[in-house]
């Protein structure tokens, strides 16, 4: 039989925050504590080359900083916000 430790196993929710900067390789989220960087690997679905400036992303915080200070280990696309003066290519009449 399998014995449990009695403690209750509690969720946080994953932060959220908007791709700030995209490089080759990787990029920055903004959030309201600061910017986080983000590796292109850490991306789900190989999404790393859909994402736009401006994306809304949900990421997790990798354990200890990196080089580029605190990392996102998980990084998956919520939505895309519309920039400022832009209409949604969707949003066009014939």
């Amino acid at each position: 039989a399998r014995r449990t430790s009695g403690r209750v196993k509690v969720r946080t929710p994953q932060p959220e925050g908007w791709v700030a900067q995209l490089f080759a390789d990787h990029g920055f989220i903004a959030t309201e504590a600061g910017e986080v960087y983000f590796h292109a690997n850490s991306v789900l679905d190989d999404g790393f080359a859909d994402l736009a400036v401006g994306d809304a992303v949900r990421f997790a915080v990798a354990e200890g900083e990196g080089e580029q200070g605190t990392q996102a280990s998980t990084v998956v696309r919520t939505g895309r916000r519309r920039r400022r003066g832009t209409r949604p290519a969707d949003q066009g009449t014939k």
